[in-house]
């Protein structure tokens, strides 16, 4: 079994188009393709297959119709795929060493001749082009994996009038420009500029689109002009609501949060040194509540930037084929409803550096960091993320509970609430459908501008804390008691100290019989938590205490931490539209600006 998944090719008709001339024209590059030769007795009837036809078929009859071997240059052992090209998008068909990939192309061909033979009357008898091919099925089989071309190179100017030829390559990103596909255009955002549409041929010869990342909708410059509005933005704006004062309001900073997140997930570029997970929570001490539209942003995603999608139950056990089915297409990765006991240290590679495909009884191949795709996490429980080793893997956006207290107080889902199915083709109109897509580039905007902007939310905090400490309410509070008194007292404690909280404490009494280590582990985890290093500077910390070598812990918080309860700064002004694409959108200007 593959690693990768299939996709059915581009039909002829697709590629030929209204160019059926090419077709009908005996003289064309198209005729000049095929790989039989009528029999010069009976024009209704093919010469018998010989090899030479089956190296034509594989050398001019499929690239004629845009098939090519591709392999990105910057995959580590990755395979060569079967590739269609139909003008400026390139489809992944397959792997070509699968055999799915070879039955598609196979049928592919017969429904291919059945086409051609019933447009131009000139052409033999499909039924004996069929016999004929069938007659050397496994030699077109494993001659077509031989002597397909690669992609070939093209001739480019690059930009100050010289020509040359250069290879073929996907249109990505860079750090201050992103970009999303259209049917009509590539709508182009960059740092410091308005966004605008370019058609395909204004693009470099060289560059080309993955199919799947093409939006079937079209994206004009008035379009743009529009900014961030209609269904999705309102719901965008509900997941980013709290209730003060017994109304739901928008919380600016949790909205901030949100979208420059969503378009760092847009954004097709790996940023080498701050590579993230972006992790969706509900904003909510409850432990696992759920309901408050996590998932529906995540479809938003893969409306724009098709996702590979991880069931969070298969990262229990064996890890290794997760990521099979995975191309290069597929721009973020999304885990979906982790377990509770789910282990961010078991993903650190996977998160900041370059990663590893592999497939049952496939080779693996390795993703390098630059070319990496996003990873997003959708959770109902709580990451605890207490060192600074899981801190720097992840970025938390918190998700409001206006929807799931909706469903709880009045049984209304987010359909009523919005008039029809978010994402729902059925549901939205193209009107509904353009301003998505406008939202989603205004994502794309606002991190390109400020970045991926943190929420520094206690409710996260004190989940975090509660996660350390096992999920365990009384665990919580004994030790969260016990490392304020150790602060207060010299910011000094032993490990004989920390196990006397566990065994004299009648509410802990269930640990009695856990390991000495799990206990020690806890209290570190809630120390750093609380904002403590310990030990900081040293492995282990050892005195001699009454004749015994004990071990030590230092609990010492960093100056630059803001101190327990210092005043929040007050959040920016409410969204304002400007002058111009996106300017000064969201946030409008500060008096500081002005």
């Amino acid at each position: 079994m593959s690693n990768i998944r299939t996709t059915d090719p581009f039909s002829a008709k697709e590629i030929i188009g209204d160019n059926i001339q090419q077709l009908l024209d005996p003289s064309s590059d198209m005729r000049k393709s095929f790989f039989w030769r009528s029999d010069p007795k009976d024009k209704r009837k093919v010469e018998k297959f010989e090899q030479w036809n089956v190296f034509e078929y594989a050398d001019k009859f499929l690239p004629a119709f845009g098939f090519y071997s591709y392999r990105d240059p910057d995959g580590e052992g990755w395979d060569y795929r079967l590739i269609q090209k139909k003008g400026r998008f390139v489809r992944i068909i397959g792997n070509l060493q699968d055999s799915r990939t070879r039955t598609l192309v196979f049928r592919w061909t017969l429904e291919t001749l059945k086409y051609l033979t019933g447009t131009a009357c000139d052409l033999p008898d499909f039924n004996n082009l069929k016999r004929s091919l069938m007659n050397k099925q496994n030699l077109f089989d494993a001659w077509t994996l031989k002597f397909l071309p690669e992609l070939p190179e093209v001739e480019s100017d690059d930009g100050t009038g010289k020509w040359s030829s250069v290879p073929q390559r996907p249109l990505r990103d860079n750090p201050e420009q992103a970009h999303l596909c259209f049917t009509n255009a590539v709508a182009v955002v960059r740092k410091g500029k308005e966004p605008t549409a370019i058609p395909y041929p204004a693009l470099p010869a060289e560059l080309f689109i993955w199919d799947a990342q093409v939006r079937p909708y079209p994206i004009t410059d008035e379009m743009l002009d529009e900014g961030a509005h209609g269904v999705w933005w309102d719901f965008m704006q509900n997941t980013a609501k709290e209730f003060i004062d017994g109304e739901w309001k928008v919380n600016l900073g949790m909205l901030k949060t949100l979208m420059t997140s969503y378009g760092y997930l847009l954004h097709d570029f790996s940023p080498p040194d701050q590579r993230k997970a972006v992790v969706l929570y509900d904003r909510t001490s409850g432990i696992r509540e759920g309901g408050a539209g996590k998932s529906i942003l995540l479809d938003g995603i893969d409306k724009v930037r098709p996702y590979h999608w991880i069931d969070g139950k298969r990262l229990e056990g064996e890890k290794r084929f997760i990521m099979e089915g995975y191309t290069e297409d597929r721009r973020v990765v999304v885990f979906s409803d982790i377990l509770k006991d789910w282990k961010l240290e078991d993903y650190y590679n996977m998160i900041s550096d370059g990663f590893t495909v592999e497939g049952k009884g496939q080779p693996a191949f390795v993703i390098p960091k630059q070319s990496a795709p996003k990873i997003a996490i959708n959770t109902n429980y709580t990451i605890p993320a207490v060192t600074r080793s899981d801190r720097r893997r992840l970025h938390f956006v918190p998700i409001s509970q206006f929807y799931g207290v909706l469903s709880d107080s009045t049984g209304k889902t987010p359909k009523d609430v919005h008039g029809g199915w978010l994402l729902d083709e059925y549901s939205w109109t193209s009107e509904d459908w353009s301003a998505f897509y406008v939202t989603c580039l205004h994502c794309l905007h606002q991190y390109l501008e400020e970045g991926l902007v943190p929420f520094d939310d206690t409710v996260l905090h004190d989940r975090q804390l509660l996660a350390a400490a096992g999920h365990d309410e009384s665990l919580l509070e004994a030790l969260t008691s016990f490392i304020k008194e150790v602060a207060q007292s010299g910011g000094e404690c032993t490990r004989p100290m920390v196990l006397d909280v566990f065994d004299k404490d009648p509410n802990l009494e269930r640990y009695a019989d856990w390991k000495p280590q799990w206990k020690v582990r806890r209290f570190k985890d809630m120390a750093v938590g609380m904002g403590y290093q310990v030990n900081p500077g040293r492995e282990r910390n050892q005195r001699v205490i009454n004749g015994v070598t004990t071990d030590c812990y230092l609990l010492v918080k960093p100056d630059l931490m803001p101190a327990d309860g210092a005043e929040e700064k007050e959040p920016p002004s409410p969204p304002a539209v400007k002058d111009g694409r996106f300017t000064g959108f969201l946030f409008g200007e500060t008096e500081e600006d002005a």
